[in-house]
């Protein structure tokens, strides 16, 4: 069970294990449920949602499984959610590549959302959600592009999804990516970057959010 004050290593261990003891043995099920979706569909580009799963393990972790459909395959999104006093904190389960569809122990990592994090999705998007803000990022924004840059001894990352910009820190030795906070996309603040070319403004985005975060959250 995940619990306050483990260490990135010992969060890691413990979702990996629930995820190959518990979680992996759902899919052959969800594929035989939504194979008509797969059947069916006609556009190749467009990814859809077929559904929403939720399963409590013998670990006693609570899991989403996202079951996404795009041309003629399917594909999940892993999430194990751990509610607190703060608010929700969910762990993303995936390879070293979001889109990699062989799970092994040595290449997963773990992707953290904060609840702070939660907080500045539901506000910058501006939506009355009917639904928890965290079912609506994962089945919006989940597997976009990940980035790093190393600044002062640390990893700034971020993923580019469809609605803005998920920011934190990596821990590569640890396999391990946090993520403090959200923007959208017009909070790049494109003015103040003009003299970087496109590929070069989300960095200087990170460095300049994160500091400003560090400054405010020390």
């Amino acid at each position: 069970m995940l619990v306050d004050n483990m260490s990135h290593s010992e969060i890691r261990k413990e979702l990996i294990d629930d995820f190959f003891e518990s979680i992996i043995s759902k899919k052959n099920g969800l594929d035989k449920k939504y194979k008509h979706f797969t059947l069916k569909n006609k556009e190749k580009d467009k990814e859809t949602i077929a559904g929403l799963h939720y399963y409590f393990t013998k670990r006693r972790n609570n899991w989403l499984v996202i079951v996404y459909v795009q041309d003629k395959s399917l594909t999940y999104g892993y999430i194990c959610v751990r509610p607190t006093s703060y608010g929700e904190i969910c762990y993303v389960i995936s390879c070293n590549e979001l889109l990699e569809k062989d799970y092994l122990p040595s290449k997963m990592v773990i992707h953290e959302y904060t609840p702070h994090f939660f907080d500045r999705y539901k506000e910058r998007m501006n939506i009355d959600f009917q639904r928890k803000s965290y079912e609506h990022y994962f089945m919006y924004n989940n597997y976009g592009e990940i980035y790093e840059n190393e600044q002062k001894g640390g990893n700034y990352s971020f993923v580019k999804t469809a609605h803005g910009y998920s920011l934190g820190y990596s821990s590569l030795n640890e396999k391990y990516y946090k993520y403090n906070t959200f923007i959208t996309a017009s909070m790049l603040g494109k003015n103040q970057c003009k003299e970087y070319s496109d590929s070069e403004i989300e960095y200087v985005v990170i460095r300049d959010f994160m500091e400003i975060h560090n400054k405010r959250n020390p």
